[in-house]
């Protein structure tokens, strides 16, 4: 019982997300270090990278450009995408972040050694609700709004967010947003 209001109460708190991110972003504005926020996003995942075994390996260059935008937002879209890789890593694997500045975009690409999106899988996963094939296969427990709460972010902040994945070989979340 306790389990299934600790469910509820984050489903409840994810559609809130999911319906509050117009409003509470666009008060919130200002110049942010897209590179010190994901530091910052993985620093608060340290406890379950070490106790799942897995390894972060970063590639970020200190020296790109800010983003207008919510910091608490931003937090929001990449700590889900951190999420979703540590959820479908295998225990004991490595889970490789960048973040580089081309040209007048910042991109931050997040990738996994999951077991991948099968063909027509990857044009979904952002929809809410949507779970993979394998995700009760693999018992990834999740509610299925983690990436879909990332989209509505990095597009309310005039990004894109895609994804690139090959069945047993894992993907590539990434999203790139505009310099200010």
């Amino acid at each position: 019982m306790v389990r299934l209001n600790t469910e509820l109460t984050l489903l409840v708190n994810d559609l809130l997300t999911l319906g509050q991110i117009r409003y509470q972003m666009a008060e919130s504005r200002g110049p942010i270090r897209i590179d010190l926020l994901v530091e910052a996003a993985i620093g608060t995942r340290y406890a379950e990278f070490g106790r799942r075994g897995q390894q972060v390996d970063t590639q970020i260059n200190p020296n790109i450009g800010r983003v207008m935008g919510s910091e608490e937002g931003l937090g929001r879209a990449i700590g889900g995408i951190l999420d979703n890789a540590i959820l479908y890593s295998p225990p004991g694997a490595n889970i490789v972040v960048r973040v580089v500045q081309q040209g007048d975009t910042i991109e931050v690409y997040v990738q996994d050694t999951g077991p991948g999106l099968e063909p027509g899988e990857a044009a979904q996963v952002f929809e809410p609700f949507y779970r993979g094939a394998l995700a009760e296969q693999l018992g990834v427990h999740g509610r299925g709004l983690g990436l879909t709460i990332a989209r509505a972010v990095i597009e309310h902040h005039q990004g894109r967010i895609w994804v690139e994945s090959t069945p047993g070989q894992g993907s590539v979340f990434a999203f790139s947003l505009p310099c200010s």
